[in-house]
């Protein structure tokens, strides 16, 4: 049976592919990163429509660091956003998970997913930052097949 959120989750997902599909076109990487920062947004709202909220705890964190990438490089900034990243990790591990998710791992595979989006995000290179979001998004690919 299919649950009453899943044509909005999948609604949500197709939103959060277009727009990453869109940001990946852009030659800018500020303009790459702010349409990245909108897909994990629309991506959280979809983990959270398939009550997911491990996954949807790191698209939010993937949210927040695209969007401050957006408007700095900076190593403290990077730093700070690795750092939410890893407390976001331990939330799974120190029980904060429903059992069904974390038992399934994709709350791991979810984070580190976002782990390798932090370092893609801040590096300055254009090609480096899609190479890494590339990777990354491979990752989410194996957390949803996980779900």
């Amino acid at each position: 049976m299919i649950a009453p959120d899943f044509p909005l989750s999948q609604g949500l997902a197709a939103l959060a592919f277009a727009l990453g599909v869109l940001g990946f076109l852009q030659h800018s990487r500020q303009r790459l990163l702010v349409l990245w920062a909108l897909a994990s947004t629309a991506n959280a709202a979809h983990f959270l429509a398939l009550a997911a909220p491990v996954s949807a705890l790191f698209a939010g964190v993937s949210a927040l660091r695209f969007a401050v990438a957006a408007v700095t490089t900076s190593p403290v900034a990077l730093g700070l956003i690795a750092l939410l990243t890893v407390a976001a990790l331990a939330a799974p591990a120190l029980g904060f998970a429903p059992a069904s998710e974390a038992e399934s791992g994709g709350g791991w595979l979810a984070g580190l997913a976002t782990l390798l989006g932090v370092l893609a995000a801040f590096q300055r290179d254009e090609r480096r930052v899609r190479l890494g979001l590339l990777l990354s998004t491979f990752l989410w690919l194996l957390n949803n097949i996980a779900l």
